[in-house]
């Protein structure tokens, strides 16, 4: 039932739908029913450096918040591409570096991988065929979690779409975060 929502109410495939739908129930090593809030179990599906969302406090605890964090939010809109007007994969990358930075180490595998595939997925969704989110679309799509007024999907978006994109924006991230270590060599080199 729910891989059918997922194809239905966002244009997903089949392949995609049952890919978030399966590994969500693993994630969660919950099987049948689910709840929206238990998306929000933390080091689950949920993960620390979330854009929009802040960490749980105290930092064991069960579920992370699920309000939008407008702070985060401001941040994020800070990352956008303002010649494009809005977010693409590029933008995504630059905000994913800039929020993992705040932390000492490194997201582990899954959940960074989680945290550029919910990026991936919006830009696919929303984005249209050049996946370029407008910033105030963004913003309604985070704080109000609903489609924009008038939105229609133009294509159906698949799991190779979201992979491929998701693994544009992890090497677009290395890239950035390379030459934030030569500008920061350079600056204590001077």
């Amino acid at each position: 039932m729910l891989s059918n929502a997922l194809q239905e109410g966002l244009y997903t495939s089949l392949p995609l739908a049952s890919f978030l739908t399966y590994g969500g129930f693993i994630l969660l090593q919950q099987f049948g029913a689910i709840s929206l809030t238990d998306l929000a179990r933390h080091n689950h599906t949920e993960h620390l450096a979330s854009l929009a969302h802040g960490d749980p406090v105290p930092w064991d605890a069960e579920y992370a918040p699920s309000a939008v964090d407008l702070e985060l939010l401001e941040q994020l809109m800070g990352d956008a591409n303002l010649e494009k007007g809005g977010f693409d994969v590029e933008s995504c990358a630059k905000a994913r570096v800039r929020r993992e930075a705040a932390y000492a180490g490194d997201l582990d595998m899954v959940h960074a991988i989680i945290g550029r595939g919910e990026m991936a997925l919006t830009l696919g969704i929303l984005g249209g065929e050049d996946k370029v989110v407008p910033s105030e679309m963004l913003r309604r799509w985070f704080v109000e979690e609903r489609f924009p007024e008038g939105w229609k999907p133009t294509r159906r978006w698949t799991l190779t779409g979201t992979l491929l994109t998701q693994l544009d924006m992890r090497i677009r991230m290395g890239r950035i975060r390379r030459e934030m270590e030569k500008a920061k060599a350079k600056v204590k080199n001077a």
